[in-house]
């Protein structure tokens, strides 16, 4: 029930598999999955594993639909680098295309890459038990209809030990968020930039939440419990920001 995919290329995946794809190839290839009318439900663990590649792509065919569910529990939760989402990858991720894709996170994420995350299109819809989409080094979204109902946060990008790292950034695309009752619509470590697009956060605790926020262009909507906007890294940080900003919204520590 496991399919291993050992080398670099591009693979066409169709029809329904109740196991895993795990992709574990040299850390140069470029591995492109096109899922093209592809189930995929897992028991033991991720549906989609990148353990190991150079570059991880995952294509959405044109006019398809596609869906992957992991299992509500893992076999492998203590190993450094375990999986922890239903679509996950230890390299930079891409996921475009055309067509359409559902994900349930029973475990933990929905998607999780442990490097980059870049969505250029496709309509994505992520159901997850703690973060929905979550990229480390940066969480990117060009495109695409994006639809997020998370435990935890929405969207998530936590790298807090590279200035340069940890952001999240908005150019293009719809995005519908609902997080948990004390998850983020958006956590970045460190920026939050949205410069287009449509950004919908419709439940949430915090809304927006970063150490600098930027919103440029495009639209977007709050509505939380908390903060709708809230410039925060730690308690030194924050505290600073609810001095200059006179204890308004979003001053206070998140």
């Amino acid at each position: 029930s496991t399919v291993r995919i050992m080398a670099g290329g591009t693979y066409v995946l169709s029809g329904t598999l109740n196991g895993q794809v795990v992709v574990d190839s040299a850390t140069s290839d470029e591995v492109k999955l096109v899922l093209s009318g592809a189930t995929i439900t897992s028991s033991t663990g991720a549906a989609i594993a990148f353990v190991d590649a150079g570059e991880s792509v995952v294509v959405l065919a044109d006019g398809t639909t596609n869906s992957l569910t992991d299992g509500a529990s893992y076999a492998d939760t203590t190993s450094a680098d375990a999986a922890n989402a239903a679509l996950f990858s230890m390299a930079d991720l891409t996921i475009g295309g055309a067509g359409t894709l559902d994900v349930t996170g029973q475990f933990d994420d929905g998607i999780t890459s442990k490097d980059g995350l870049v969505i250029s299109g496709g309509t994505i819809t992520v159901k997850a038990v703690d973060d929905g989409v979550r990229g480390k080094d940066h969480l990117a979204v060009t495109g695409g209809t994006i639809s997020v109902t998370a435990g935890g946060d929405a969207l998530k990008s936590d790298n807090d030990s590279d200035a340069d790292s940890g952001y999240i950034d908005v150019s293009g695309g719809t995005l519908t968020l609902v997080a948990g009752a004390k998850g983020d619509g958006m956590d970045a470590e460190n920026d939050i930039i949205i410069s287009d697009g449509k950004v919908t956060v419709a439940q949430a605790y915090e809304g927006l939440e970063a150490l600098n926020i930027v919103i440029g262009g495009g639209t977007t909507e709050v509505t939380t419990s908390d903060d709708g906007i809230n410039v925060s890294a730690g308690s030194a940080a924050a505290t600073t920001a609810t001095t200059q900003a006179g204890g308004g919204p979003g001053g206070g520590p998140g």
